[in-house]
């Protein structure tokens, strides 16, 4: 979306980072004054039509694409950090060492939990809980996954996804792995 282009036009990740969250935050002022969705994505994509091609394209789609998602992560309170991060705009908290069983075990034991009639709001416990069972580090390496991942894997989970496609487009499995 709008910080989608954005990351074109911003020299560095960490100023990419932070213009992101700006436009979270700024996002959240919107909700926190009772704007409606639709006022403020046509926000977003007026301030996409200011911006010089091919970048308001771009801007347009993302904000087609993401918009709506972005707006309801931001309703459930999501940190504007965890936001970006789900956007690849800011780096993820999880440790760069081989974790895709753990993810993938992860958004098995999510899958479990959901089958079993439990609510999405008991989720990020359950998940945390899971993670504290873990011996070191990867109890901490869960950790940061449910914290930076939860808003994509609820709806990856809601989408039925399978886990290693949900790992796969996060980074942490490699899309061509051997069984």
């Amino acid at each position: 979306m709008l910080l989608t282009l954005f990351s074109f036009l911003v020299a560095t990740a960490s100023a990419q980072c932070a213009y992101c969250e700006f436009v979270v935050q700024t996002i959240e002022g919107f909700i926190e004054s009772n704007s409606t969705e639709k006022e403020i994505v046509t926000f977003l994509e007026n301030s996409c039509k200011v911006l010089p091609e091919p970048y308001s394209d771009m801007c347009a789609q993302e904000v087609d694409q993401w918009g709506s998602t972005v707006i309801e992560w931001i309703i459930m309170k999501e940190d504007p950090q965890v936001i970006c991060t789900q956007l690849h705009l800011c780096t993820s908290k999880v440790s760069k060492r081989n974790n895709c069983g753990l993810c993938e075990m992860l958004v098995t034991y999510a899958e479990d939990y959901l089958g079993s009639n439990n609510t999405v709001n008991g989720l990020e416990a359950y998940l945390e809980a899971a993670c504290a069972d873990l011996p070191a580090p990867y109890n901490s390496d869960c950790d940061a996954l449910v914290a930076a991942q939860l808003p994509a894997l609820v709806q990856w989970l809601l989408a039925k996804e399978p886990p290693e496609l949900f790992c796969t487009q996060v980074g942490l499995c490699s899309k061509k792995r051997s069984k």
